[in-house]
């Protein structure tokens, strides 16, 4: 007897099927015609199948992807951070790609463009990438814009399917190599500029120009905030491009920031809302533009926060007493870097009007030619309103920054060191600062060739002196202290004295101290407080260590040992959250010494040393017990 003319209720008896097979018969038995099954024996086959669909069905979940399980919005929320990459991190990954043999020397660091800490792109490969993994994920990934609104070379020839997948929403595109131009065609044919909320294109290959009339002069932009253009190139070779060229037709109102890299020229758009500017040229005889120009141009932007000009070497005039002036009373921040000399700042700072809680930055591009000038910098800076003066010298540069804790004004100053002598470098910068109204002065790693300027700080509450090496640093401060001991009325107000000498306290230093706060005492002019940090006695010292108690009689508050006593200078906080590469990452606690945060950093270094060293012991000690 064949199977098929069986009963069915033999066949479950036969318990030899697998329940799929088990079922492919029942199936087949329902569907014939001419078999006769009654309700009793169907709801014995449905209680026989049970616990098999039972097992079929746990076999399939168990199967299925967790991700199922997940509402789209958490998945998209998913794919967005996993394809995101931060602007920063892409712009290294070009200059690495590209290599400085490429690029000039000034041009080795990154795009200068405005960016935030959240300002991130999207790899579109690896959306692409995601989208393969099942239908799901696919249909979650292309059915949400918001995945698709970030655009850089990534995207390749997918770029038109980028612009349509984002649907009515900003795009923000993120070109910043040339190659990538290439694919901007889509853009160009349909007029997606319409879409542009960001349009960061800059090219690092300074051999290629770039065409940008199609993008930039022949579309609107009414949703464009931020815009970065970086062109190389002769204007004779764009015979489109005017010395003041009027970019997406003079509709993009809501623009805010605008970086221009290189360019010849200014545009003549009316942006209302620009509040950041940053022009970063290397100078060109074919420049379309002047400094009068520039300052005329930057008065059409009353809004404006941040200003930058970086490396401009554009003509000045013979009378720099005249021309416009620009009056921006939002200012926070101003950065004025790399000029060939003194000339070009001083333009800028005698017709750029800055309220008085602006922060000021200033970096200088060689040395002879700005020595000469320094005490015209600083008087047009407004110094005589600073309260706190803290110079440091490093790496034969030298840093000056002033700060109003009043009003928040502060002056930062990077200034190179002399190529023969930055002994010599140093004392004139001293000398053409005006010390009348310093409170507070803070001195890191100086040589001093002679003390004559420091007579002139008569409002002098706060000394602090740092020195690191063994001889020329320390010598300074020794001879600063021996001033202050001979001239005991030299500075009437002085209050507090603090030392920071990690290359040890000799015992002619220590002396010293003992001398300076006697004779002050004695002239009834004691000091309220005397803070030393160092590290050991000098090698070769003889002397006994130092007892603090024999200055308690003439000083108030005496601390010697381990401890930070150099204050932080404070640093305002801006409205803006904005940063850019030229302009100094400041920490909340302001600016601390560097050596001691370099001493910080390398005892955490050797307790962690420590600490690892004891885990392999105890490892070791535990595998060879028993």
């Amino acid at each position: 007897m064949e199977i098929d003319d069986l009963p069915l209720q033999q066949v479950i008896a036969m318990k030899s099927f697998s329940t799929l097979e088990l079922a492919t018969m029942i199936r087949a038995k329902l569907n014939d015609p001419q078999s006769r099954v009654s309700a009793d024996e169907l709801d014995s086959l449905e209680k026989s199948l049970q616990s098999g669909l039972a097992d079929v069905h746990s076999i399939f979940n168990s199967c299925r992807p967790t991700t199922h399980e997940l509402p789209p919005e958490i998945l998209s929320m998913i794919f967005y951070e996993a394809s995101a990459i931060s602007i920063e991190r892409l712009v290294n990954q070009i200059a690495e790609e590209i290599g400085p043999t490429r690029l000039l020397p000034w041009e080795t660091d990154e795009v200068p463009i405005f960016m935030r800490p959240w300002d991130t792109t999207t790899d579109i490969q690896i959306l692409l990438n995601l989208a393969k993994v099942c239908k799901f994920w696919r249909r979650v990934i292309m059915h949400d814009p918001n995945l698709w609104t970030r655009v850089n070379g990534s995207a390749g020839n997918a770029l038109m399917r980028v612009m349509q997948l984002s649907k009515v929403l900003p795009v923000r595109v993120h070109y910043l190599r040339h190659e990538d131009m290439r694919i901007l065609d889509p853009i160009r044919r349909h007029a997606f500029s319409h879409k542009f909320e960001e349009l960061y294109m800059c090219s690092l290959a300074t051999h290629i120009p770039m065409r940008l009339d199609d993008t930039i002069l022949s579309f609107p932009a009414p949703k464009l905030k931020r815009l970065a253009i970086d062109f190389w190139g002769k204007r004779s070779n764009h015979g489109s491009w005017k010395s003041k060229p009027i970019l997406f037709k003079d509709i993009s109102v809501e623009l805010e920031e605008l970086t221009l890299r290189r360019t010849l020229w200014l545009p003549a758009n009316n942006w209302p809302n620009l509040t950041h500017v940053c022009i970063h040229n290397s100078g060109s005889p074919e420049m379309g533009w002047n400094l009068v120009d520039l300052v005329t141009w930057l008065s059409r932007f009353p809004k404006l926060k941040e200003v930058i000009v970086h490396a401009v070497h554009a003509m000045v005039p013979n009378d720099r007493s005249r021309g416009p002036v620009a009056v921006l009373n939002d200012l926070e921040r101003l950065v004025l870097g790399e000029f060939g000399s003194t000339v070009s700042a001083l333009y800028l700072l005698g017709h750029i009007v800055i309220p008085q809680s602006c922060a000021l930055r200033v970096e200088t591009g060689g040395y002879a030619s700005w020595r000469g000038g320094l005490a015209e910098v600083f008087a047009t800076s407004g110094f005589d309103r600073f309260h706190t003066l803290r110079i440091e010298h490093d790496r034969r540069r030298v840093t000056v920054l002033a700060a109003n804790d009043t009003t928040g004004m502060r002056l930062d100053m990077m200034l190179p060191g002399g190529a023969g002598r930055p002994a010599d470098w140093a004392s004139s910068l001293v000398d053409s600062i005006p010390l009348q109204n310093i409170r507070t002065l803070c001195l890191e790693d100086l040589t001093f060739t002679h003390l004559r300027c420091f007579a002139t700080a008569a409002t002098l509450e706060e000394l602090f002196i740092a020195a690191s090496s063994r001889e020329s640093d320390e010598r300074s401060a020794y001879l600063l202290l021996e001033c202050l001991t001979i001239n005991p009325h030299l500075w009437p107000s002085l209050r507090m004295i603090g030392l920071f000498l990690t290359c040890g306290l000799s015992t002619e230093m220590q002396w010293l101290l003992l001398a300076l706060v006697k004779r002050r005492f004695e002239a009834k002019n004691p000091l309220q407080e005397l803070r030393v940090w160092y590290d050991d006695l000098k090698e070769g010292d003889t002397g006994h260590p130092f007892d603090p108690a024999a200055l308690t009689t003439y000083v108030g508050f005496v601390q010697f040992g381990d401890g930070n006593i150099f204050p932080a200078t404070p640093v305002p906080p801006a409205c803006t959250k904005v940063t850019h590469r030229y302009w100094p990452a400041w920490t909340k606690e302001g600016v601390v010494l560097k050596k001691y945060k370099e001493r910080l950093a390398k005892e955490a270094r050797e307790d962690e040393d420590e600490d690892e060293d004891e885990s392999m012991n105890d490892s070791s000690n535990s595998s060879a017990s028993p």
